[in-house]
């Protein structure tokens, strides 16, 4: 198997990524999927986004749904979503009717929950928010504290930063206050 450069790969593609892992998201006629160095596909399917693979899957949207799929470009499971982000400490964010939760890479959802805003994962714990106030979550959808916020910040090194009433401050991961 023959590497190819940028260029070369160019002269057949209209966009090609970086390689991750040996493979390259391009897009061809409008349509996207993932090749191998030497410029060869490393599926048939082709579809109207690809992101790159991330804790072994990838993104993709296909008609309007999204889901992931495997490195050889299998579906990593059925179900289809409005939206469905990267895999972050093997959870991803999914949106399905206007809600949003966490799923597991088969696909199927890791809480029963359903929030209006959920994001990645950061050292064990997600914030979230439902009906206007904000708070973090554990991977199985568990609270983590009971205090309910305005605005709240995923953890960094051990602290996030989180606004009440007009007051801005650091708490721990069991909500406890830091400063």
């Amino acid at each position: 198997m023959k590497e190819l450069s940028r260029e070369e790969l160019l002269k057949n593609y209209e966009f090609v990524s970086s390689f991750v892992k040996g493979l390259a998201q391009v897009i061809k006629d409008g349509k996207q999927f993932h090749i191998r160095p030497d410029g060869t596909p490393v599926y048939e399917e082709r579809y109207d986004f690809v992101s790159s693979f991330s804790e072994g899957l990838a993104r993709v949207e296909k008609d309007g749904e999204e889901f992931h799929i495997r490195p050889d470009g299998t579906p990593a499971y059925e179900e289809r979503y409005n939206f469905v982000d990267s895999f972050s400490e093997g959870l991803a964010v999914a949106i399905k009717d206007n809600k949003q939760f966490h799923i597991y890479p088969d696909g199927t959802p890791a809480y029963e929950e359903r929030y209006d805003f959920v994001s990645s994962f950061s050292e064990g714990l997600a914030w979230v928010e439902k009906d206007g106030k904000e708070f973090h979550i554990y991977p199985d959808g568990t609270p983590a504290y009971e205090e309910r916020y305005d605005f709240v910040n995923s953890f960094s090194e051990g602290l996030a930063v989180v606004k009440n009433d007009g007051e801005q401050f650091h708490i721990r991961p069991d909500g406890t206050r830091a400063d």
